[in-house]
């Protein structure tokens, strides 16, 4: 399993600097970074991994997915490895894959994609040299760096502006920028080699280096400035993925044993992992603050997920003076990439209105086991707890373009708050395992409600 994503990683520049992080998701246990910023950037930063949608991707039938880059009409590129060991790339487009492999080339990986369709990539040709292609309306076109021993190309913006990297004598990686058919070679200070990840449509650049002492930095390229990223207190940060907003994302990690996710936003790093999940990294965000990424899961074995923001909200009812039972909803949306079928899934409810600020859980008793009630049908599903199915139901709802509605009610609830009006956190976290697709993890958090003397419902927010 190692030695076929390192496949993954060679296609992606056969370089030590990118192989770093890809080698992490192969489940290495190093002890993580912690960023050493201010409380309120702390507070931001749990807040924003709390309120994302982590739905895993995986290509049908393949034993490894690798996610490359998102453009804001949603669609996905990257590369999966067939059960016969062979490496493909691969466009997933409204719950659709297609597999997108150059004409007689091996070692497929589709590596970027602007809001137009316009994908670039790369690919190992029949000697074994790393080259490059830009597919524009189902016609591939080889890229390659004039005197390079191979060629690969990273991203690409919707002004047609390209960035990859070219190889040298010593098969070392330096970046490039090709824009208008000509070549521009792209080095940040003090590097040996480097790599540019990704370019934005106002033209900022973003990737990462090594130095001469091996250490690996990310990198912003912006008007001719180069400024550094390096993930507060981490030896190795990688930039991977940049949106026109100016938000960034990619790796960090200790030494180069395991790697974390993180998001850049204006001026204040959020870490990102996938849940439960021994090494991430993030490797690209859309202008609607949808990322892409990859993990390593608990058998070591890579994967590839979705993250996004979901709209969330919540209310209790019929809660009144002096009484500590109530009738609970909870409704937001979440995404899905992939097509579900939800008239034989399961919910299971791990995390319910769990006050972070003031004690103990809201409400007793997750995790909740939810089955699909009988008459479900394929997009519209209820779901209840067989042992308990007084006290808790859920239903989901396909809203259209892989929206999907959720709606979790809770009957008398036991309310256990604080005997004073303090600001509680409302925490909800559910994993949906729809038939034969990889599952579905919502993890949000709001600000809810507080109570006064006596567990007296006070308001909502």
């Amino acid at each position: 399993m190692k030695r076929k994503f390192a496949r993954v990683c060679s296609a992606l520049g056969k370089t030590l600097v990118l192989c770093v992080f890809a080698g992490a998701l192969l489940g290495d246990t190093s002890t993580a970074c912690d960023s050493q910023e201010p409380n309120g950037a702390d507070r931001r930063r749990q807040r924003h991994q709390n309120e994302l949608t982590f739905t895993q991707i995986d290509f049908p039938g393949a034993p490894i997915t690798a996610v490359s880059n998102i453009n804001d009409r949603g669609q996905i590129v990257g590369a999966y490895i067939d059960e016969g060991g062979a490496q493909h790339g691969f466009l997933l487009d409204d719950g659709v894959f297609k597999q997108i492999d150059f004409p007689g080339g091996a070692i497929n990986i589709a590596r970027g994609i602007n809001d137009r369709g316009q994908i670039v990539g790369t690919f190992s040709d029949s000697q074994g040299v790393t080259r490059s292609y830009l597919l524009d309306d189902g016609v591939f076109n080889r890229i390659d760096f004039p005197g390079g021993t191979g060629t690969t190309t990273n991203g690409i913006n919707d002004r047609g502006q390209i960035v990859g990297t070219f190889f040298d004598a010593g098969n070392l990686p330096h970046g490039i920028l090709f824009d208008k058919g000509a070549f521009i070679q792209i080095e940040p200070p003090g590097a040996t080699q480097s790599v540019p990840s990704t370019i934005n449509n106002r033209g900022q650049i973003v990737g990462f280096f090594a130095d001469a002492g091996a250490a690996v930095h990310g990198f912003l390229l912006d008007d001719g400035v180069f400024t550094p990223i390096d993930f507060p207190g981490a030896p190795l940060t990688a930039a991977q993925g940049l949106n026109d907003r100016g938000q960034i994302v990619g790796a960090f990690g200790v030494a180069i044993a395991q790697a974390h996710g993180f998001l850049l936003d204006d001026g204040v790093y959020t870490q990102i992992d996938f849940p439960g999940a021994d090494a991430t990294i993030l490797f690209g965000i859309n202008n609607r603050g949808q990322i892409v990424g990859r993990f390593a899961d608990a058998g070591a074995t890579p994967h590839s997920f979705l993250a996004t923001k979901e709209q969330f909200n919540g209310k209790a009812i019929g809660l009144g003076a002096d009484e500590d039972n109530a009738a609970v909803e909870i409704f937001g949306t979440f995404t899905s990439p992939t097509g579900l079928d939800l008239s034989a899934s399961t919910l299971t409810i791990t995390n319910l209105l769990y006050e972070r600020t003031g004690g103990g859980e809201l409400i007793s008793g997750p995790p909740f086991v939810l089955a699909v009630a009988p008459g479900s049908i394929h997009n519209l599903s209820q779901f209840v707890d067989r042992s308990r199915p007084d006290l808790v139901s859920a239903t989901i709802l396909d809203a259209g373009s892989g929206k999907f509605i959720f709606k979790i009610k809770v009957n008398d609830a036991t309310i256990s708050s604080p005997q004073n009006c303090s600001q509680t956190l409302l925490t909800t976290s559910f994993r949906l395992d729809a038939t034969g697709k990889p599952p579905i993890i919502v993890s949000t958090e709001r600000q809810w409600f507080c109570f006064g003397p006596s567990n007296k419902f006070l308001k909502t927010h």
